[in-house]
């Protein structure tokens, strides 16, 4: 992953999750203390949070922060336990399964 300065043309644009190309990063977190840690950690340093920490139903046990960066890129940090989606016989993201 590699992050760098826009060019000075683009500065002034911001990120829209809808178009074509990135929608979101998603980092996986080892349990759910550490989600709590990294919202507490982005709420003090005065991050976007979108919402969270919440538990979802994208997977058993999900748990996740969602944020965002200064150019309003969304990142998530989430926690599922075990092998989550890839267990045998659990469902990716209930009722809304990608096709």
């Amino acid at each position: 992953l590699g992050i760098q300065r826009c060019d000075e043309a683009y500065r002034g644009e911001r990120f829209v999750q809808r178009r074509v190309g990135l929608h979101h990063l998603c980092f996986r977190a080892r349990s759910r203390e550490d989600i709590d840690t990294a919202a507490k950690f982005l709420s003090e340093m005065g991050a976007a949070i979108v919402r969270g920490p919440l538990t979802g139903d994208w997977a058993p046990g999900y748990y996740y922060v969602l944020f965002e960066d200064p150019d309003g890129i969304r990142v998530e940090i989430c926690h599922v336990p075990g092998a989550g989606v890839l267990t045998p016989g659990v469902s990716f993201n209930p009722g809304r399964d990608y096709t």
